[in-house]
């Protein structure tokens, strides 16, 4: 039973003016009635029914019969919101409540509604904490009844038994006769998803990580600085999880999803920017596995929409971190609420989450393997995308790509548009400059039908080039592909690559995202650009080691030449006739030139220092590049060639480098991409 210390079972708080049509009085007797039927004893109560007039009289009397009650019973209006007694009677029990020790905190305080919940108008700060404080906890609404209705009786009756059920119990004792064995009791912590600094800790301590997402779309960030401080807490510059998997929704349902978006009105509009946002979470984070050096990781699609979204962390003690993401409509991700919890001792969520992974379908694109031919490309073979380009891996076959040069005329003058490659938007060659290239990806359900040998179709072609403009704008804006040629790269250590290129007339008034990372840049920048790669690679060759390949050292040499470094270019030419010579002394020059001739761009809030023109687009950009700017009317492009060809030695040194750039041999014998 009650604390026999303790003068009266139950304390009731109420404002005066409730009770003057005798509401409260009713609910008292109405209360004495049922627990003394019950429990064969009466129940003692205080029941003030004077006003207070005073803070001395208050405590006098009134703060008295508080230390001495056991429960409280709050009758909750508006007017009982605007008592400062009020409050206190209720802080004084809540009080009582947070003494208590933790788990086993004892229910103390039984609201009671008696005109339906109070909504006082332009409450204060704290009246605000206690509404809050008054709705967290189980309360009895009499609102809709009358005091002789049956409902009425039974809302009491239930009340009455939870205020027998309480005094039942010891100081301290959990709610029922025992301890339900299937209920586990966890600490839970609560934070917002734009407050990342605690999911990066966690990250960087799990062993095993799996992550459930819609769009992932600012995930690459976390896993990067999660990923960096594991490799220092370890010691160990090659360390990563043992395994990561990260599941993203499959493109059909991200229409489903309520992120609310609210600046968008246009629900189509709103589609495209998810749709966009899926991707480049998609790219940058194959773009970061790719760059981890290790093969531990899954990528999964959804194919139904999971139950959740969060993250199942293990953590090297064995010990099972979830974090639950709490979804509301008009909230966008870095607005809405994680949960965090150990995991049950039966493994649920563990096993929710493999359930998810389970019905997920693995992300494996799948690349043609094969040979350019007569113009097309012949496809021999199929391999996983995220197996292939791998730096160093000396891997044999051709890969087909699309190149789209896009361009636009504004203000009546044409200018090219390249995208800056960031960890964002690519998966290779960041901080270059490129127009958009993608991979010709092929049915992975279909290979079971296809010939062992076809030829790659053409409408597969252009539906990859009219895909990659897509990646960047949400769709395609109008306009149409027109195809220019082919062309083939050879790479020195691993597979080379057979390119379909295709111009694109943007609009002048067309607006790219700004993680595209799209900019215009007149020629003449280009062309600075170019002339600074190529000091770039002069000193990247000269530092592999010993003195270069002599076929290395002229192409550095021919690339120097063209743009107008014709005396450091010779030099080049002669030492590499010259057995046992250094590059001591041109090295030096060639770091001061290449310190002067830096160009940077604006990327976001910040500017970057370009590392120069993707690969293609470097060895033929006098070659292919130039002349299609030159057909397009872009500025500047036909008076550069026509200098170009207009002088001798330039003219040599690109048939020169057309000839080396093509012939395999030449290419596999150089230690570094030029």
């Amino acid at each position: 039973m009650t604390d026999a210390a303790n003068e009266y079972d139950l304390f009731l708080s109420y404002a005066r003016i409730d009770d003057d049509q005798g509401a409260v009085t009713h609910l008292t007797e109405k209360i004495r009635a049922i627990f003394a039927h019950r429990t064969k004893r009466p129940l003692r109560v205080f029941f003030d029914r004077q006003d207070i007039q005073t803070a001395q009289l208050w405590e006098e009397r009134i703060g008295g019969a508080l230390r001495r009650s056991t429960l409280l019973v709050a009758v909750v209006t508006d007017e009982y919101l605007s008592s400062r007694w009020c409050r206190s009677e209720w802080d004084h029990f809540a009080s009582e409540e947070r003494g208590l020790a933790g788990r086993n905190a004892q229910r103390r305080i039984f609201p009671v509604y008696l005109h339906g919940e109070p909504k006082p108008s332009k409450p204060s700060a704290v009246t605000q904490r206690w509404l809050r404080d008054i709705r967290s906890r189980q309360h009895v609404d009499l609102d809709e009844t009358t005091e002789e209705s049956e409902a009425y009786d039974e809302r009491i009756s239930r009340l009455t038994d939870d205020l027998i059920e309480s005094l039942a119990r010891p100081a301290g004792a959990e709610p029922g006769d025992a301890p339900e064995p299937d209920i586990e009791h966890h600490d839970m912590r609560t934070g917002y998803v734009k407050e990342g600094t605690r999911f990066v800790r966690l990250l960087a301590e799990a062993v095993n990580v799996t992550i459930v997402g819609m769009t992932n779309e600012n995930l690459a960030a976390m896993l990067q600085e999660a990923l960096a401080r594991k490799r220092r807490q370890l010691g160990d510059a090659n360390a990563f999880w043992g395994s990561l998997r990260i599941v993203f929704l499959s493109d059909d349902l991200l229409k489903l999803v309520n992120d609310g978006r609210s600046e968008y009105p246009d629900p189509g509009y709103e589609l495209t920017q998810r749709e966009l946002a899926a991707g480049y979470g998609r790219r940058s984070i194959e773009g970061f596995l790719k760059r981890s050096g290790s093969a531990k990781w899954q990528l999964y699609e959804s194919q139904f929409f999971p139950p959740f979204a969060g993250a199942l962390l293990e953590r090297p003690d064995g010990r099972r971190v979830v974090q639950l993401i709490v979804r509301r409509p008009q909230r966008r991700a870095p607005d809405q609420l994680y949960l965090e919890f150990e995991d049950q001792t039966d493994q649920y969520f563990g096993a929710a989450f493999e359930d998810v992974v389970h019905y997920s379908s693995e992300v494996n694109r799948v690349v043609p393997i094969g040979l350019p031919r007569d113009g097309g490309f012949k496809c021999v073979g199929a391999r996983f995308l995220q197996n292939v380009l791998v730096d160093g891996s000396r891997q044999q076959g051709w890969l087909p790509i699309v190149l789209v040069v896009t361009w636009w005329n504004r203000s009546g003058r044409a200018e090219p548009v390249l995208q800056l490659r960031t960890e964002e938007n690519s998966t290779r060659e960041l901080e270059r400059l490129s127009h958009l290239a993608g991979y010709i990806e092929l049915d992975p359900g279909q290979s079971a039908s296809r010939p062992a040998e076809f030829e790659l179709p053409q409408e597969l072609v252009d539906k990859a080039a009219a895909n990659r403009i897509r990646m960047e704008t949400g769709s395609a804006p109008p306009g149409e592909l027109q195809f220019v040629t082919t062309r083939t790269y050879l790479h020195h250590d691993k597979e080379h690559l057979f390119f379909y290129v295709y111009s694109f007339d943007l609009p002048g008034h067309f607006q790219f995202p700004q993680r595209a990372q799209m900019c215009h840049l007149p020629v003449e920048k280009l062309l600075r650009i170019r002339k600074n790669q190529t000091l770039g690679n002069a000193i990247k060759l000269a530092e592999h080691g010993s003195l270069p390949d002599p076929t290395a050292l002229e192409i550095v040499a021919l690339n120097l030449s063209i743009h107008g470094l014709t005396n450091i270019a010779d030099r080049l030419r002669t030492l590499s006739q010259s057995p046992g010579a250094t590059l001591g002394g041109e090295l030096e020059e060639l770091k001061r030139i290449e310190k002067d001739t830096r160009e940077r761009q604006r990327s976001g809030v910040a500017e970057v220092e370009l590392r120069g023109l993707s690969g293609l687009q470097y060895r033929e950009f006098f070659t292919m590049l130039l002349p299609l700017y030159s057909k397009l009317g872009i500025s500047g492009a036909a008076d550069c060639l026509a200098q170009l060809r207009g002088d001798t030695r330039s003219k040599q040194a690109l048939e020169r480098l057309t000839e080396l750039y093509d012939d395999e041999d030449v290419i596999a014998s150089i230690p570094v991409e030029l």
